[in-house]
């Protein structure tokens, strides 16, 4: 078995239509979650502070998604907000 074999076979198996966390971590918090709200757009969601290190702050986005699409395009959409430093 090669590597790309053995790397698929460890990805988890998702049951959609699940809850999913997101961190995002930037210098602004006010605005990181205003801008995460943006993205969160009409879906049902919740907000909670995490760490502060420095200027760094992090903020937890919790929502459905229903499907890996859709989870890959909020991700996408949290890192192109201005001032993310990281989306875990």
């Amino acid at each position: 078995m090669g590597q790309e074999e053995q790397h698929e076979e460890q990805h988890p198996q998702i049951d959609y239509p699940c809850s999913w966390e997101y961190c995002v971590i930037g210098q602004d918090r006010d605005f990181l979650c205003e801008e995460i709200r943006s993205v969160a757009g009409n879906r049902r969601f919740s907000l909670r502070d995490g760490h502060q290190k420095g200027v760094w702050h992090s903020v937890h986005l919790s929502l459905w998604v229903h499907d890996e699409a859709e989870r890959n395009s909020i991700y996408v959409a949290l890192k192109e907000i201005t001032g993310v430093r990281m989306v875990i």
